[in-house]
This record gives structure tokens, sequence and C-alpha cells, in this order.
């Protein structure tokens, strides 16, 4: 469990790779393809190569079904209701920022250049980011550090949408890579303490669920929204969502307040 932070961390040095990978991409020349050929292109072999010393240092690990396990959650069933809507809500807004971001700054107005290097700025905010979320939720209650995540991304979200100034897009990067793979992280964590000890695995099943049926919904969502081109409206939508996710989470706090699983 100490080491969770840094597990979760390693996909924000992908996101960071794979955004230097497709700048590296736009370089190249001589190439009989289309620059974003080449990106994808570049992209898959750098993950084929990292897949190698992955798939070279699983080791085998047993997996024993617990047995004569009940199936009920005690009293923690309406907390963890609250709690998977609220990454249902998660998945939904998160997923549609991290698929239109770069393209949303890259057609504002004098930010064409910047859209790679705000993709490289999300992963470089989210490496580190679940260590030190993790550790903040050390040094208060957890559900207020994951609360206090979900309104910060919500900002994050939000904010290309309101300015399409440089610093706007750069804390949006910052705020919301900041942020997202912490959610994970600590909604993976509450999950484990909230339920009980027989019911862990499958509380976090229950979650995953929902945390992908929102990523399944947000981008059916944008679509829908973004008629006429403009995502921007979409953005507004998907930080509503997300902050929809705080007030849940929050909600799931004051329950706890009688029941304490810290």
């Amino acid at each position: 469990a100490r080491f969770s932070g840094w597990f979760f961390g390693g996909v924000g040095i992908g996101i960071a790779a794979s955004g230097l990978a497709v700048v590296a991409a736009g370089r190249l020349v001589g190439w009989p393809w289309a620059p974003w050929q080449r990106e994808w292109l570049v992209v898959a072999v750098l993950a084929a190569i990292l897949a190698l010393p992955a798939g070279a240092w699983l080791p085998p690990v047993p997996i024993v079904p617990r047995r004569g396990a009940g199936r009920g959650w005690g009293g923690a069933g309406p907390i963890l209701a609250l709690v998977g809507t609220a990454y249902f809500l998660e998945g939904a807004g998160y997923i549609v920022t991290g698929t239109f971001i770069v393209a949303i700054v890259g057609e504002l107005p004098g930010l064409s250049d910047l859209g790679p290097a705000v993709w490289i700025l999300v992963g470089l905010a989210a490496a580190p980011s679940t260590v030190l979320w993790t550790l903040a939720a050390t040094k208060t209650r957890p559900i207020a550090t994951l609360t206090a995540a979900y309104f910060v991304q919500t900002i994050g979200i939000a904010l290309p949408a309101l300015s399409d100034r440089a610093g706007a897009a750069i804390a949006s990067a910052l705020l919301f890579g900041g942020t997202f793979m912490a959610i994970a992280a600590l909604t993976i964590s509450f999950a484990q303490r909230a339920a009980p000890p027989a019911q862990a695995n499958r509380a976090i099943g229950w979650l995953t669920a929902a945390f992908g049926l929102g990523q399944i919904a947000g981008p059916l969502l944008a679509v829908a929204l973004a008629g006429g081109g403009d995502l921007r409206p979409t953005l507004l939508v998907a930080a509503a969502a997300v902050l929809a996710g705080g007030v849940l989470v929050a909600a799931a706090g004051v329950a706890l307040h009688s029941r304490p699983i810290d």
C-alpha cells in the first residue's frame, strides 16, 4: 500500500513520454507517411519496446479466491454507492478532458503550437501526483483529501473553456494532470478501507466498472454537445460532472462522520 502512489505514477511518466514521442515524430523528415501517421507509429513502437521488460519482470502470482465470504456490504453500502457514483462522473469528466484538451488548446488563438506541450505537462504533473496526494491523505482524513482532488480537477477542466490565454492552458494541464490519477489511487485505497475485509476486492471491481462506464459515456456526451465544432461547452459539462462527483464524495464523508474507517 505504501508504494501504490508510485505504481499509479507510472501512467504520468507514460503520458509525458507519449507527448515527447509525438513532438519527435513531427520532426522526422523523409518518411512517406502523413505527420499523424508518424506519430501513431512512433508511439506504437515505443509502447512495444516498453512492453518487453514489463512482461519479463512480472512475477507469477497465484490468485487464491476467498471462500465462504459473504456478499453483503455491511454499513458501507450507502457510502460505497456515493463514491461509486462519483467515480462514474469522474470517469466521464476526466476522459473528455484527456481526449480533447490537446485539440482544444491547439485551436485557441495563438496557441496552436502549445497542444503537445500541454499533454507533456499533464504527464509530468501526473507522475508525482499520486505520491503527493497519498501523502496528504495520511495527514488528514482520506475522504477529505479525495474531495479536495475532485474540486481541484474541476477548476483544471474548466480553465481552457473560460480563458484562451496560455497561462490558463498551462494551469489546466497541471491541475488536471495533478489530480486524475490521484483520484483513482485514493478511490481504490478508500474502497479497501471502507468495505468489509472479505469484500474489498469486490468493491474495487464495482468501482472500476463504474469508472469504465463513465469513460464510455463521456465521449458520447462530448460528441452530442460538440455539434457546432466548439468543444469548450463540452469541457464545462465535464467540469460540472466532476464537481457533482466531488459533492457526492463530500456527502460520503459526512456519512462517515459517525462511522470513521481511517
